[in-house]
């Protein structure tokens, strides 16, 4: 990796720059899938702080249908097993979420940096646009966390 490219990647991440860099090299030696355990921990959360906006919506899908898949097990097993179920779906998620999160960053920041390269006309606009697409957010994982506050409190769960 050219040290250009380097650096729009360390402009791309804008956080943890040694730790995805690492993970960068690592995915481009073939090793596409190593432990995040931020996003093991955090899962959606973790998503939302590194602007991966549409694999928190397709990982709130994925849990959604598997409650589902818990409710229909739980019915037609006829038992009070439904704890044990959850516990181990739970873990089950946060197990891909880890294994996945760093394969899904990076490919993003791939195809971000590719289409900056690509699509922009000059350098100064691919550095702002890879600047704006990477990084963090607090913004939204604030007003996730207010969501799910709001919802206990209104669910009276809280």
């Amino acid at each position: 990796m050219t040290t250009e490219e380097a650096d729009l990647f360390n402009l791309y991440f804008q956080k943890n720059t040694a730790y995805y860099q690492d993970k960068l090299a690592k995915y481009k030696q073939g090793k596409k899938y190593t432990f995040n355990v931020f996003a093991f921990l955090f899962g959606l959360f973790w998503f939302i702080y590194r602007k991966m906006y549409l694999e928190a919506f397709a990982f709130i899908i994925f849990v959604v249908a598997t409650s589902f898949l818990e409710e229909i097990i739980a019915i037609a097993t006829n038992e009070n097993s439904n704890l044990f179920v959850s516990v181990i779906t739970t873990f089950s998620i946060a197990i891909i979420t880890g294994f996945f999160g760093n394969n899904l960053y990076l490919q993003k920041a791939i195809k971000t940096i590719t289409y900056a390269k690509t699509g922009l006309p000059d350098e100064a606009q691919i550095k702002k646009y890879i600047k704006q697409k990477g990084g963090v957010s607090y913004l939204f994982l604030i007003v996730l966390a207010l969501a799910i506050i709001f919802f206990f409190i209104y669910n009276n769960e809280f």
